[in-house]
């Protein structure tokens, strides 16, 4: 009976030594970044990484200061390429554009009057050269002087100058009323350049703004992430830079768990080192160890937020 405990007892002792060796040669195929085994022997590298989307996050400014009007979005919301975010009120602004127009409408009735003179100016040509015609025509037949004939050329000769002349006063004051429309169709345009609008379909990330608040010139005031697929940043402690390709595939998990929340690929590698980023986030978390930054394309990552910190497995083989 003592025989069989003993070997019962061996046996028990034999799968401990084989768990141990299992797990020991497990844990000595996975490093750290910060790890000093020597490279040789990984075969996965553990990195911190953020989830960052693609195009990077981007921050909104204007270069025209003033009071911000209205806001038509808030973060968290989805912005619409060519939809507007922020209206930013310039009494200046709108002072000129409303000088313009009145400029602008004063011109086209100017216009109009040289216009209605040239008619009349016109129609008295016209009715002097019947009246000349009618004329020579009778003092053909002696039934009319050529003093006459003389004193009615001079008359049509002044109506046909002040025709040119108002011609050219009329081709003038087109011409002024042109510019004027420009002038005001530019005011209005700077002034519509006060709503701030975004060309790609967006997500507010964050704005700090409320109306009747200023806005300073080139301070910026909100953060915005094209809409489209999430990547990850991260960094490959300088031991192990070499050994990290394009291609190699990464198993995304949160930062101290096991469970797998999706899969990545390297797409990009620095190709520099650095020095370590504010991902590490307490001071026993930096030294003086270098890294090599990479990005990663993230596949099935859905519920990943933007600025997750997340570690990931890179196999190195």
């Amino acid at each position: 009976m003592k025989k069989i405990i003993n070997n019962r007892l061996l046996i028990a002792c034999l799968l401990l030594a084989i768990s141990s060796c299992g797990k020991a040669i497990k844990d000595k195929n996975t490093a750290k970044t910060d790890s000093l085994q020597t490279p040789a022997t990984i075969q996965k590298v553990v990195a911190i990484a953020k989830v960052l989307p693609e195009s990077g996050i981007i921050e909104l400014s204007t270069d025209q200061a003033g009071i911000v009007a209205q806001v038509y979005k808030q973060a968290g919301d989805t912005l619409l390429a060519g939809e507007p975010l922020i209206r930013i009120s310039l009494n200046n602004a709108d002072l000129t554009l409303k000088q313009a127009e009145q400029d602008y409408l004063a011109q086209q009735a100017s216009t109009a009057a040289e216009k209605a003179q040239v008619a009349i100016y016109e129609a008295e040509y016209k009715e002097k050269k019947n009246s000349l015609n009618t004329t020579k025509r009778l003092a053909a037949l002696g039934a009319e002087t050529a003093q006459n004939v003389l004193i009615q050329e001079r008359e049509l000769a002044v109506i046909s100058g002040n025709l040119a002349s108002a011609r050219q006063q009329a081709s003038a004051a087109e011409n002024k009323t042109n510019a004027l429309a420009t002038a005001a169709q530019k005011s209005k345009n700077q002034r519509d350049d006060l709503i701030i609008r975004q060309p790609h379909d967006a997500l507010i990330l964050d704005l700090s703004i409320k109306p009747g608040e200023a806005v300073n010139n080139l301070q910026p005031f909100a953060n915005i992430a094209h809409l489209g697929p999430y990547i990850l940043e991260g960094e490959i402690d300088e031991m192990f830079a070499n050994r990290v390709k394009m291609g190699q595939q990464v198993t995304v998990t949160y930062v101290g768990m096991s469970e797998k929340i999706a899969t990545a690929e390297i797409i990009e590698l620095a190709p520099i080192l650095a020095n370590k980023s504010l991902f590490y986030e307490n001071s026993s978390e930096t030294t003086d160890r270098r890294v090599r930054k990479f990005k990663a394309k993230l596949m099935g990552a859905e519920g990943l937020l933007i600025n997750s910190k997340v570690e990931c497995s890179i196999n190195i083989q």
